[in-house]
Order: structure tokens, then sequence, then C-alpha cells
């Protein structure tokens, strides 16, 4: 479960620092635009950045417990429907190796499901 917890520390705190730097050099054209529908999508993906770093977090703290599992699997869940939903952005661009990156994000995100719920 080392690696799972890893996994989930590194991917939650790259998406919390994405948004980070993002929203600190004003690289988020919708906000400018008024949009207010790309502050909910920030905010789910903060939420599932923190609950990656939590279960990462509870999983080298306390791995034995059923609860962090159950924490650790419910914020890949998270991960991979973002990981799904979130390219289309880069789809429109024309961003295809950015599209395919999440692609396997998401298949690896899978996998950290299964290796939580089937040990």
């Amino acid at each position: 479960m080392t690696l799972v917890a890893w996994f989930e520390l590194l991917v939650g705190t790259g998406i919390l620092g994405f948004w980070a730097v993002a929203l600190a050099t004003a690289r988020v054209p919708e906000i400018g635009h008024g949009d207010r529908a790309i502050w909910f999508h920030i905010l789910a993906e903060l939420v599932i950045g923190v609950a990656l770093v939590a279960g990462g977090v509870a999983l080298l703290a306390v791995s034995g417990e059923s609860w962090t599992r159950a924490l650790a699997a419910a914020a890949a869940g998270g991960m991979v429907y973002s990981a799904i939903n979130s390219p289309g952005y880069y789809a429109r661009e024309g961003s295809w190796g950015i599209v395919a990156a999440f692609a396997v994000l998401s298949l690896m995100g899978i996998a950290v499901i299964a290796a939580l719920v089937i040990v």
C-alpha cells in the first residue's frame, strides 16, 4: 500500500499545485469571461486533491485500518472521474498529448482502486 499512498500524495499535491499556479498566474480564461461554472470545477478538483492527500497520508500513517482504504479508494474514484472529464478542454484545443496523459492517469487510478479493494 505504500506505492498507492505515494501515488495519491503525488497526484493530490499535483492537482493542488496546478490550480495554485493557474490561479496565481491568471491562466484560467473562464474566470475573466465571467464563467461561474469554472469555480465549481475548481472546487471539485481542490476537494479531490485534498482527499487524495488525506488518503495517502492515512495509508502511510495507519494502513491497517479499513477506513483508510475506503478514503483512499473514494479519492482515487474522484481522480478517475476528473481524469476522464477534464481533458475535454485540451481535446478542444487539440492538445492530444495531454489527453493521452489523462487517459493513462485514468487507467492508473483504476488500478489503484482495484489494489485497494481486492487486497
